[in-house]
């Protein structure tokens, strides 16, 4: 299975290929202010230099924040659009969780992110399973050890 799976609610957005759960390309770029302009151009650029048609794609995935909102709109509007335009299916997940999961067998995980004006995002998982979702919290809040 091929997944085109992206990430834009954080400052740093990124575009990745998965082949069979193995990372086949990836590219992560600033995108504070320019995610509109940047996007469909990296997904392009992923694909072409991966040599792979984008109609090879089975599904295509998108983070749905906590983080950006113009980012998070951008991100989902892209990659739905692709999704519709090719006829496959299309995954969103939290931003949160997508990191959670790339946290190998960790048994408690705490993801949080900034979320401006000395606040951040705050996510907790106990076994890739969220049991506090995210919120804000600033940082007397923020999970210990």
């Amino acid at each position: 299975m091929l997944i085109l799976a992206a990430d834009t609610s954080l400052p740093i957005f990124s575009v990745a290929l998965l082949r069979d759960r193995l990372l086949a390309g990836a590219v992560a770029m600033e995108g504070k202010s320019s995610r509109n302009e940047k996007l469909l151009p990296a997904v392009d650029w992923l694909l072409t230099e991966s040599g792979i048609d984008r109609r090879e794609v089975d599904l295509f995935a998108v983070t749905r924040g906590p983080g950006s909102f113009t980012g998070v709109r951008i991100g989902l509007a892209t990659i739905q659009g692709l999704a519709l335009a090719l006829g496959k299916p299309i995954c969103a997940m939290s931003t949160h969780e997508a990191i959670a999961l790339g946290e190998g067998d960790s048994e408690k995980i705490a993801v949080f992110d900034d979320a401006g004006r000395g606040e951040f995002y705050v996510s907790r998982f106990e076994g890739h399973r969220e049991v506090e979702p995210p919120h804000l919290a600033n940082l007397p809040q923020l999970p210990r050890k």
